[in-house]
């Protein structure tokens, strides 16, 4: 049962990673390239924060995605994917903690 469970999160991850990651780099980019082609001073506010938005949820997959499975698990073991896990920890904690707080406004999820 756990293996199942293990090769589920792992499926899950790379499917993140390798499908939905991809078509949204690429969709940053492409408005990245419009927004460049109109120039600064003439990029629509919308547009900018389309692509900050985008941003977001992109580093939100890709979070998801090491969450489900520490790519540290598969290349280096689980030694090394515990001995990263309190860094990644922090670093969520932190976040949590600032937007709680009302630091980072912009990056904070919506419940």
């Amino acid at each position: 049962m756990v293996k199942s469970q293990e090769d589920e999160r792992a499926h899950l991850s790379r499917e993140l990673h390798d499908s939905t990651s991809q078509t949204l780099v690429s969709i940053k980019l492409l408005l990245e390239s419009a927004a460049s082609q109109l120039g600064r001073e003439h990029t629509p506010a919308a547009l900018q924060r389309a692509v900050q938005r985008l941003g977001d949820a992109l580093h939100e997959v890709r979070r998801i995605s090491h969450r489900l499975r520490p790519a540290e698990l598969d290349t280096l073991g689980l030694p090394a994917a515990l001995d990263d896990w309190p860094r990644s920890s922090t670093s969520t904690a932190a976040s949590a903690s600032a937007c709680s707080s009302g630091a980072m406004p912009a990056r904070c999820p919506t419940k």
